[in-house]
């Protein structure tokens, strides 16, 4: 059974940080960022429960200490990992669909289409994570759903609601839409192996993944 996790108020503000400065400084913090890479890899393959900090460590190469050192338990470096990927996915698309009078519903979600594929080619690992988590109740997944997906959700929807009323999105319910959009791009990018072997084909390939983007997009969009 897994074991209770008290992730709801966590975030990285909260990890302690070297303080040092110059050299010491860009040491730790390559060291930190060594230690997500290998992180994020192992969470991935063998889940939360699956995963020790200590594998971590020895995968890292380093003393298990300074894991614990740099992000105090399992339980924050899961979250170190999966805030990495999300918040500079959340910037990406807020930028991309904020306020601008000159875009349409339908040009914002095309933009949302593309981020959140690109992202995903980039970090396949964090989205085979999170399909880990929606597969059960846990607190990670209420972590995810409060800090990013709830509003995420909320955004897009809307999005999707207004390219409707435009006249350029297909109909349906918008739920079903957005997870439409999250199936096709996070379940392609978090299945490579079998796309690679089953195709042949590199799905985080340029060519491949603006080929993805643009079924998609024929798919959601009117006309296409």
């Amino acid at each position: 059974m897994d074991k209770a996790v008290n992730v709801a108020d966590q975030s990285t503000d909260g990890v302690r940080r070297r303080r040092s400065t110059g050299e010491g400084a860009r040491r730790a913090d390559r060291m930190r960022e060594i230690i997500l890479d290998v992180a994020l890899d192992s969470f991935s393959a063998a889940g939360f429960i699956g995963t020790s900090t200590r594998s971590i460590a020895k995968l890292a190469g380093v003393q298990h200490s300074l894991v614990n050192y740099h992000f105090k338990n399992k339980e924050m470096l899961w979250i170190a990992v999966m805030d990495r990927v999300l918040c500079q996915l959340t910037d990406l698309i807020d930028e991309a669909i904020g306020e601008d009078p000159n875009r349409s519903a339908s040009e914002k979600l095309r933009l949302f289409i593309e981020i959140y594929a690109k992202t995903a080619a980039s970090s396949p690992q964090a989205f085979r994570i999170l399909t880990q988590q929606s597969t059960q109740a846990s607190e990670r997944l209420d972590w995810l759903m409060e800090r990013y997906l709830r509003e995420q959700f909320k955004q897009i929807t809307g999005l999707i609601a207004d390219g409707q009323a435009e006249g350029t999105v297909i109909e349906g319910d918008p739920a079903h839409v957005f997870f439409l959009i999250l199936g096709c791009t996070g379940t392609y990018f978090a299945a490579t192996r079998g796309y690679t072997i089953l195709t042949g084909k590199d799905p985080a390939s340029a060519a491949e993944m603006h080929r993805l983007i643009s079924f998609i997009c024929s798919v959601v969009f009117k006309g296409k």
